[in-house]
């Protein structure tokens, strides 16, 4: 049996309304599947024949910090109702389990060869997207101006031809 809160915090969100809910583990698990030099996108990210394997880079932006919500129904239910990321009700345990997930798959996306970029719009760079980022590239943007520099800064990293014998 519901109680009226979970009603009015299930019908306020099925109705999109703007709340927060920001979920870095999920928004980086799914850029490391489209990724992965085996992963489901694994046919179209390959390289072509005669050449060498492509550079894998994640562009990873962020509005915010890390917002998970015990009410809100997203990738994998009602956290509150579905307990499948460990919170059970508990918003510091939810909280903890989503950035221990966040940095474990920015761990994986490293170790499989792809480069994380990542870049903070409108807030500070905390010290877990930090982690994520692949050494030297984090970028904080608090403008228009300040947008533009980095992905120029980011599409010249990646551009950067590089000969070898």
């Amino acid at each position: 049996m519901w109680t009226a809160q979970q009603v009015n915090d299930y019908v306020y969100n099925v109705d999109f309304k703007p709340f927060g809910g920001t979920y870095h583990d999920v928004g980086m698990i799914w850029g490391t599947r489209m990724l992965a030099p085996a992963g489901v996108f694994a046919s179209d990210t390959a390289a072509w024949p005669g050449r060498k394997d492509p550079t894998r880079n994640i562009v990873f932006m962020t509005d915010g910090t890390m917002s998970p919500s015990q009410t809100s129904y997203g990738q994998y239910g009602v956290e509150q109702w579905d307990n499948r990321t460990g919170g059970a009700g508990n918003s510091t345990t939810d909280y903890n389990n989503h950035t221990a997930r966040f940095r474990v798959e920015c761990d994986a996306a490293k170790k499989r060869g792809i480069t994380i970029y990542v870049v903070a719009v409108g807030t500070g760079v905390t010290t877990d997207l930090t982690y994520c980022a692949s050494p030297g590239q984090t970028f904080q943007a608090s403008s228009k101006d300040d947008l533009t520099k980095a992905f120029k800064s980011i599409a010249q990293r990646i551009a950067q031809l590089r000969i070898t014998q």
